[in-house]
C-alpha cells in the first residue's frame, strides 16, 4: 500500500473512531473501576448517585437477598464522553436513583485511564468484559440475581425517564 492510501486510511479510521464515541472492540484498556473490590458503595461523593458496587460476586447475593436483578454498568467513567454523558443525563438525577434502585443492584465495572485501581481489579474487569462479550463503552448489561444476561443497552437520549421506561420494556420482555 503506497504512502497516499495509508494516510486516507488513517484519517478515515481516525473520523470512524471519533463519530463512533466510546465504542470499542474488547481490547479494552488494561485499567479499571474503583480501588475498592467490596459491595461497599463506590459513588461519587457530589450529587445523587447509584449506590454502586464493584463486586459482582457481592452484588449477586446483595440481589439474591432483596429480590432484585443486576444493573452492570461497564464503563470508561473518566474518558469516555458517552459514558460521561449518561452518567451526567441519568445516573446523577434522583428520579433515576429512587426508582430504578427499586429493582437493580448497581454495579460498576470501571475501565479508567487516569483513576488508580489495583492490578486484582482490573483483571476482575477484564474478565467480566470477556465472559458479557463487550465490545464498548457505555454497556448496560441487565442480568437475573444469579448474574443470567436478559438485556443489553447503553447512553439513550431522553434523560432519567426515558431511560427507566427502557429498563422497564427490557424486564418486561425478560421471561419471553
Amino acid at each position: 500500500m503506497n504512502r497516499q492510501y495509508k494516510s486516507v486510511y488513517v484519517v478515515i479510521l481516525l473520523a470512524l473512531l471519533l463519530a463512533g464515541g466510546c465504542r470499542k472492540k474488547a481490547d479494552m484498556p488494561a485499567s479499571g473501576g474503583q480501588e475498592e473490590s467490596s459491595a461497599a458503595p463506590a459513588a461519587a461523593q457530589e450529587g445523587v448517585r447509584p449506590a454502586w458496587v464493584t463486586d459482582l460476586d457481592a452484588a449477586k447475593k446483595t440481589a439474591a437477598q432483596e429480590g432484585k436483578d443486576l444493573f452492570i454498568n461497564f464503563t470508561g467513567s473518566d474518558w469516555c464522553g458517552w459514558c460521561i454523558r449518561l452518567d451526567k443525563e441519568v445516573f446523577s438525577h434522583k428520579e433515576f436513583v429512587d426508582e430504578a434502585s427499586k429493582k437493580f443492584v448497581f454495579v460498576m465495572i470501571d475501565f479508567p485511564r487516569d483513576k488508580p485501581q489495583s492490578k486484582e481489579l482490573k483483571a476482575a474487569n477484564r474478565k467480566l468484559a470477556e465472559q458479557y462479550q463487550v465490545e464498548g463503552y457505555p454497556t448496560i448489561i441487565l442480568t437475573d440475581a444469579e448474574g443470567k444476561t436478559y438485556g443489553t443497552t447503553g447512553y439513550e437520549e431522553g434523560g432519567p425517564k426515558a431511560y427507566l421506561e427502557n429498563l422497564t420494556r427490557i424486564q418486561a420482555d425478560k421471561g419471553k
